[in-house]
């Protein structure tokens, strides 16, 4: 039997990760539909003076938020003892889990958010023109927002989040707190990082979140 990794013992991992959340998450899609669209409301404001554009980042800032709460709290049920001891004898490898930690947290969350976000900047932005009688394009930049090193930054910045809730459990916000605001002072003080290549900084970050997630997935299994 290969104990590395099989696509079978992958699917149901995956299928299995779905159905034993599928509340939570159908509650949380629905919750982040509803503040999705009071931001919304809130950035385009009905106020012509002011271009929307330039509201770009409070909507990048809100996606943030949201990519980092998740993965704060990805591992919560893992704090349960039992629920703790059952995972981690499930008959599936650790790079099974971590694989599946991944589609979930870097791939299926950060595409629904996205998609949600850009169904109601079209809306919104349509709805925004009529009142004024204004041509603004869409708010999000989809260019500007998907480049290498914003998606790597991202990436990089959740993986710690995802890692903090792993090892720490429901404490792992408050180390992860801590831990981006030293990286944060450390890069621009010690390693003279500049702000804007901060994103940079935490790509480099990316493969050792990853790698010691998988070995202490499989730490926690002997």
């Amino acid at each position: 039997m290969n104990q590395i990794f099989c696509f079978k013992r992958y699917a149901w991992l995956l299928k299995r990760q779905w159905f034993e959340n599928a509340v939570n998450y159908k509650r949380g899609i629905a919750l982040i539909v509803i503040i999705i669209g009071m931001v919304y409301v809130w950035v385009m404001h009905w106020n012509v003076s002011k271009h929307p554009l330039d509201r770009m980042p409070i909507v990048f800032g809100v996606v943030m938020i949201f990519l980092s709460l998740y993965t704060f709290v990805f591992f919560d049920s893992l704090n349960v003892k039992s629920k703790g001891m059952f995972y981690f004898s499930l008959p599936v490898s650790p790079l099974e889990r971590v694989a599946t930690a991944f589609v979930f947290t870097m791939v299926l969350f950060p595409v629904f958010l996205f998609a949600v976000f850009n169904i109601f900047d079209f809306l919104f932005v349509l709805l925004y023109n009529y009142i004024h009688g204004t041509s603004e394009q869409m708010i999000i930049k989809l260019p500007l927002l998907f480049t290498m090193q914003n998606i790597l930054g991202w990436m990089s910045i959740c993986s710690i989040s995802l890692l903090c809730s792993l090892i720490y459990g429901k404490n792992g916000h408050n180390v992860g707190s801590f831990l981006f605001v030293f990286i944060f002072i450390f890069s621009l003080n010690v390693l003279k990082i500049k702000l804007f290549a901060m994103l940079d900084f935490f790509a480099f970050l990316l493969p050792i979140v990853w790698i010691t997630m998988y070995f202490f997935m499989k730490k926690r299994e002997t």
